[in-house]
């Protein structure tokens, strides 16, 4: 049985995709009664969270549907909707983008400029566990952080070292014990 006129698309994504490396969403143009179409042609957009972005298109061999190649590198859950001139739009089955290995610490809050002697910060320091992307590693509540001054700013006191819990390590009572 052929298909008749294409009237929808429909999408199919993997379950889980790693930030930063390219994946396939399947692209299927698709008649009135669901069937496979012969006749689809046309160009396909990909947009996510309201912007178009790149993707590189691939039409599979012997088939109409068509492989849209791309890349995110935020860590969350994703519906890619597919679109293309004339045709309802396609939403892509649910996947995820899990974060990738730990690889830095992101200071995401930090004491302010007027901080006094011997008094803990009214700011105190927050960091982030993360990957390449910038990505929380919210599993990670066993990974140990220490605070230090520098050069310029010795005389750090509090509790210097503090467990991660779910990717960020927060600061409870750090002061300088001297002016600079």
């Amino acid at each position: 049985v052929l298909g008749g006129p294409v009237r929808h698309l429909r999408a199919y994504a993997p379950s889980q995709v790693v930030p930063g490396e390219e994946f396939a969403i399947l692209v299927r143009p698709e008649d009135e009664f669901c069937n496979l179409s012969c006749e689809f042609a046309g160009d396909l957009s990909v947009f996510e969270r309201g912007r178009e972005i790149h993707a590189r298109a691939e039409r599979v061999d012997r088939s109409t549907c068509m492989r849209l190649h791309l890349r995110l590198d935020d860590a969350g859950t994703y519906h890619l909707p597919a679109s293309a001139a004339g045709l309802s739009s396609a939403v892509s089955s649910a996947f995820t983008v899990s974060h990738a290995t730990a690889s830095q610490l992101v200071l995401t809050s930090q004491p302010g400029p007027n901080a006094v002697a011997g008094i803990a910060f009214t700011n105190q320091p927050v960091v982030e566990i993360a990957d390449d992307f910038g990505n929380r590693i919210t599993e990670d509540s066993t990974s140990q952080v220490t605070a230090a001054g520098h050069d310029s700013a010795p005389g750090l006191e509090g509790t210097m070292t503090m467990t991660a819990s779910n990717g960020l390590v927060t600061f409870t009572n750090l002061a300088f014990d001297v002016a600079t």
